[in-house]
């Protein structure tokens, strides 16, 4: 019986084939892992620029005293006069655009302004009373 030839240029083919998509397989697998590894140190390392940002390098506490009672009646007098003439130089300045009127109207700033100058007044007359 003849022995038939075998196609040699099919079954090379085939090998050929077989080995350069196995090694495409591998370098895909390599990217993968590549670009996990990649991610993992770029995000720890981010993280630790964040964590090391936000730690102060001393924290000093502070004794928390009242405020008012550490400052003289001058002084208190003071504050609070210059918060009036502080709300009186905004409101005439929101008055001066119809926009911001209309939106300090709505959010009713203007009554809110009004009942804090009534408490500053109040406070410099128990102030100059004492």
């Amino acid at each position: 019986m003849p022995t038939r030839k075998k196609n040699h240029k099919f079954t090379n083919g085939l090998a050929s084939y077989c080995k350069s998509n196995a090694f495409i397989h591998k370098s895909l697998e390599m990217k993968r892992l590549l670009t996990v590894v990649s991610i993992l140190l770029i995000s720890a390392a981010w993280s630790d620029g964040i964590a090391q940002d936000s730690k102060p390098d001393r924290i000093k506490l502070v004794k928390f005293e009242n405020g008012t009672n550490s400052l003289t009646k001058e002084q208190q007098i003071e504050r609070c006069t210059v918060l009036i003439e502080s709300l009186d130089k905004k409101e005439a300045y929101i008055r001066s655009n119809a926009e911001y009127t209309a939106q300090a109207e709505a959010s009713g700033w203007f009554t809110k302004a009004e009942q804090t100058r009534e408490k500053m007044r109040a406070q410099i007359l128990i102030l100059q009373s004492k």
